[in-house]
This record gives C-alpha cells, structure tokens and sequence, in this order.
C-alpha cells in the first residue's frame, strides 16, 4: 500500500532531503487520488487538472507504508498523526488499514474525511482515533452547492450529530475568501463552537489546474478580523458573539471590547486539532503568513 506523506513531514523523517525546521509537531498523512467530488478549489477534485501529488499548494511525495511505519518505529517526532483521506474508490478500507497501522504506535490520530453518514464516523472512531475532521469548507449555502457540492443541510446534520455523539472530538474547516458574508462565517463558528467544534480556518488558496486558479486570495485583513473572531469565539461565545457589530454589508465592524487585550499572537496562529501547524498550507515562503506557526 502506498500513501503520501506533507513534504514536511517526509524531510522531518529524513525520507526527503531538504532542511525544514519550522515547528512541526504533527505528522501529515494522505491517502487517495482524485477524488469522486469536484470541489472546484480542490488540485484532487474529479476534474481538477491539478498535479495528483497536490492538496492546497503543498506537494505530497509518495511512499511505501511499510518504509514509513518502520522509519516512525525507529524515530517518531510526532504528538500527533493527522490522516488527510481523499474520496477516491477504496478510501474507507485504506483509511481503515493505516489507522489501524498507526495505533501500533501510540500516537494520537486525527483523521480528516468527507464521511457518508453517521456509521461511518462511529467506525472510524472503534478503530482508535481520537479526533475527527469533518470539512464544511463553504459555509454559505448557496456556495457551498455552486463550489462543493452535495448536500448542504444533510452534510452539516452530520457534523452536528457527530459533535453530539462524540463531545470534543469532532473538527471542521472552514475557507475564507470564496466570496461568503463575513457575518456568515462568523455565525456558523459560534455554532460550532457553542457545540464543541473545533474550527480550522483556511484562507482560500489559488492552484493551478484548477477551476478556481484565478480566483485571489482574500484581503489579508479581511481574514485577521475572521481570526480574531473565532479567537474570541473559542475562549467563551456566549460571551463574544452578542458583542459584535456589523454594517449593512454585513463585515464586522466592531468587536464590542478592547481589541488591544487580544493576544494577537494567539489569534493568528493556526487553527486546528492540537498541534496543527499546516506549514505553508495557505502561503508561500517569504510572504506574509495567513496562519501563523506555533
């Protein structure tokens, strides 16, 4: 069986030659090639003419699992496994393998899926992992239709019932700059929150071969006030959320407090399961980073 590896995580293990030392606590795991969606600002959607070794604008070299596993037998940096599964044919029985494979090794397992229903998560979480990830991405349903596809109220009912079920083990991601309300964005992570969902905020990224490659990223400021929100949101959102003012198109104007007494530091980093740092994920080396490493 053959999985991909983040470039990052390949060269901390010494599988690839290329000197990284950002903090990287998490090990990036990709299993899959092209996709049964056609999310269109997905390199792996069903019509993407994008390299298969891309998600976002990182490149994933491809491995043996059994060179992998016995390298992480020998030296394993890791806190965390993070498992990035694509909806190809066969996904649930190689996700099922390697979670299976990676238990061995006492790490925590977070695993990133677009699940069917209920069951499926249930499964997932009998097998050993500790979190999982259920991608809302497009928070706006009406985009969400036009760029992701499916169902909108179906795929968000199983979010929430997989909060229910499993309390404080279920993440969602969520794209800034694909054209929704901030105020939408907002709304939905205080949703999650109030339910005990984690949010992972991803600013939305351009890739090559894809239907959405020339669309830009969104303002860098833009995306600060959603950070700083969510921020705030995660510490108490019963306490944030009524505070917050908007003007008529619905951009948040006002936080309500002292926006100086909010460790922007904090704010800006990377937002996810424990330990995530997703290096490069939203942006390229020398510029300005949309998340912020630990």
């Amino acid at each position: 069986m053959h999985i991909r590896l983040s470039a990052g995580t390949a060269a901390k293990l010494g599988l690839k030659k290329f000197r990284f030392t950002i903090p990287m606590p998490t090990a990036y795991f990709m299993i899959g090639n092209r996709c049964t969606f056609n999310c269109l600002y997905c390199a792996q959607a069903r019509k993407s003419k994008a390299d298969t070794s891309r998600l976002s604008r990182m490149v994933w070299p491809q491995y043996e699992l059994s060179a992998v596993l016995e390298t992480l037998k020998k030296q394993n940096p890791f806190s965390r496994f993070c498992i990035q599964t694509v909806s190809s044919k066969g996904y649930k029985e190689e996700a099922l393998i390697l979670i299976e494979k990676l238990s061995r090794l006492k790490t925590p397992i977070s695993l990133s899926v677009r699940p069917q229903n209920t069951e499926e998560v249930k499964t997932y979480f009998s097998q050993g992992i500790e979190r999982i990830g259920i991608a809302v991405d497009v928070i706006s349903p009406e985009l969400f239709k036009k760029y992701r596809g499916g169902d909108y109220e179906k795929h968000i009912e199983l979010l929430f019932n997989a909060a229910k079920e499993f309390k404080g083990r279920v993440s969602t991601h969520v794209i800034v700059g694909l054209g929704e309300r901030e105020k939408d964005v907002i709304d939905f992570i205080y949703q999650c929150y109030t339910r005990d969902i984690e949010v992972g905020l991803f600013s939305f990224t351009p890739v090559k071969g894809t239907a959405l490659e020339r669309l830009p990223q969104p303002d860098m400021r833009a995306y600060r006030t959603i950070q700083i929100a969510r921020y705030l949101l995660k510490k108490d959102p019963k306490k944030y959320y009524g505070k917050f003012l908007y003007n008529e198109e619905e951009k948040l104007i006002d936080f309500g407090i002292d926006v100086s007494s909010v460790n922007l530091s904090e704010a800006f980093k990377t937002s996810g399961c424990p330990g995530c740092t997703r290096p490069f994920y939203n942006e390229r080396p020398g510029k300005e980073l949309y998340n912020v490493f630990m």
